[in-house]
């Protein structure tokens, strides 16, 4: 029996409440900002006119760090909402079963519009909530991430974060992973589990195109190596328990998963598997640059 979930409008509006704040509406997303919008904040903190102008308004920071956050209002954070929870629904619903290259998108966007921070969000607290089915895990490929939390793919590759967050909630256990004798067994048994929990795992790479910078004397150019191999995997298999969206900053993102980008700035796709564009179809955020800012 389906799991009874709330209608699409109110799943938006429920992200946009978490990501930020109670009382904006539907199209909000927090940024992360450095703390550098105005030297003199400390000694001006007391001014009532620099306070309304909303300069210097602090709400929780998402991200964990004593940073400043500015609230915009963009079509590209809402497209961005909207495709997390129509690829979730998806998933729940059984449409990626016995399709290939359906339940992967690669999202490309500039830096610094809140793609990390609305990823991270929905990760950790929006996706348990909506759809308790789901296994949301997130990887960065950031080395100078500033979340001691976050998954770094130069420490686990992609499958070895999957198999510990299956783990963490009960759907694997140690001694059936050890006991395997190669990777395809443990693909095999990580689905028929999934289908015996009634599970679905969402896995969300970001800053896909740094992962491509590592260069093949790196010492975890292994485990990249092994990483990308992985989404290889999940973007040709169909069990329809596996979705995935790779986010990027870089325009010649949608040329690294077929390796054809710049060998010089990108020296990883030496060697690289072809994710294949048809199995990660690119979605663009479109960037508006007239932000209109929340005070």
């Amino acid at each position: 029996m389906k799991m009874f979930r709330l209608p699409r409008i109110i799943s938006v509006c429920i992200l946009s409440t978490i990501s930020v704040s109670f009382h904006y509406n539907i199209s909000i997303i927090s940024k992360c900002e450095d703390d550098i919008q105005d030297k003199d904040y400390n000694t001006n903190k007391g001014d009532p006119e620099r306070r309304q102008n909303g300069r210097f308004n602090r709400f929780a920071n998402p991200c964990g760090t004593n940073k400043t956050i500015s609230i915009y209002r963009t079509p590209s954070h809402l497209k961005l909402i909207n495709t997390l929870i129509a690829q979730s629904e998806q998933l729940v619903d059984g449409r990626y079963e016995g399709n290939n290259g359906v339940a992967c998108r690669l999202i490309v966007g500039m830096k610094g519009i809140g793609k990390t921070t609305l990823l991270n969000t929905f990760t950790t607290t929006v996706c348990p909530i909506l759809f308790p089915t789901i296994i949301p895990v997130y990887i960065t490929c950031r080395h100078d991430t500033e979340s001691n939390n976050a998954n770094r793919i130069y420490d686990n590759s992609v499958w070895d974060t999957i198999v510990k967050a299956l783990q963490q909630r009960g759907v694997l256990e140690l001694d059936e992973v050890i006991s395997l004798p190669n990777i395809k067994a443990m693909h095999d048994m990580t689905i028929k589990k999934l289908q015996q929990h009634d599970k679905y795992v969402f896995l969300i790479v970001d800053h896909i195109d740094d992962l491509y910078r590592v260069s093949p004397t790196d010492v975890s150019s292994a485990i990249v190596r092994n990483s990308l191999g992985d989404l290889a995997w999940l973007g040709n298999q169909c069990s329809g328990r596996f979705g995935v969206i790779l986010c990027g900053s870089s325009a010649s993102s949608p040329l690294l998963i077929t390796c054809h980008a710049n060998r010089e700035e990108f020296p990883m796709l030496r060697g690289a598997p072809n994710l294949n564009y048809q199995k990660y179809p690119t979605w663009r955020l479109r960037t508006v640059y007239s932000f209109e800012r929340f005070q």
